[in-house]
């Protein structure tokens, strides 16, 4: 078992970083947060942000490890993962919170937040809840610059979401399928808005 806690800090990307730079930016990560007697577990490369999430064996590894990552960029966000999270919304304010996370490109986030929702469900509800969370784990693939399994990701989600639904509560199914579709077909991962 870990011994510490588990964070995700997310910082401003001005746009310099593309996923083809992942691999050197995570050795980069991973050299600077040991000095902070941190570990890296993951790394992603978005279109606004850089997500690291870290392991820190107590708060203060875990500050010099904000403060190694503050010099990369601007903070975004800094959040414990380590802590449950009880969570009484709605299945409609899950899904609108992972709609916005979707848009933000925090695909890790949409995934951990709908497989919540996913675990609850039966049936078709619980094929497509899958089908969202297969999407935004190709995604996080993509941003790890992983094209083969994000194109592969894809695939499957789109095998879960095929039907007649046009939407799931605030998920517009029409256009991911669509837009998976053409990701497969051309081989390019686009990532867009819902």
């Amino acid at each position: 078992m870990r011994k510490g806690l588990r964070y995700l800090v997310r910082i401003e990307n001005s746009g310099h970083l593309d996923v083809s730079q992942y691999r050197p930016l995570r050795q980069r990560l991973v050299a600077a947060l040991g000095s902070a007697g941190c570990r890296v577990n993951s790394s992603r490369i978005t279109g606004i942000a850089v997500e690291v999430d870290f392991f820190a064996p107590d708060t203060e590894s875990a500050e010099r490890g904000r403060r190694i990552l503050s010099g990369i960029g601007k903070v975004l966000s800094y959040d414990i993962l380590s802590v449950e999270k009880r969570d009484e919304r709605t299945a409609a304010q899950v899904m609108e919170e992972a709609r916005r996370l979707f848009n933000e490109e925090r695909f890790w986030e949409v995934h951990e937040m709908v497989e919540g929702l996913w675990r609850k469900a039966a049936g078709r509800e619980r094929q497509i809840l899958q089908g969202i969370i297969l999407y935004a784990a190709a995604y996080v693939h993509y941003q790890k610059n992983e094209m083969q399994t994000a194109i592969g990701m894809l695939g499957r989600a789109l095998s879960l979401l095929n039907g007649e639904e046009k939407m799931y509560e605030c998920f517009d199914l029409g256009l991911m399928r669509k837009k998976a579709v053409k990701m497969i077909d051309t081989g390019i991962v686009e990532v867009f808005r819902l």
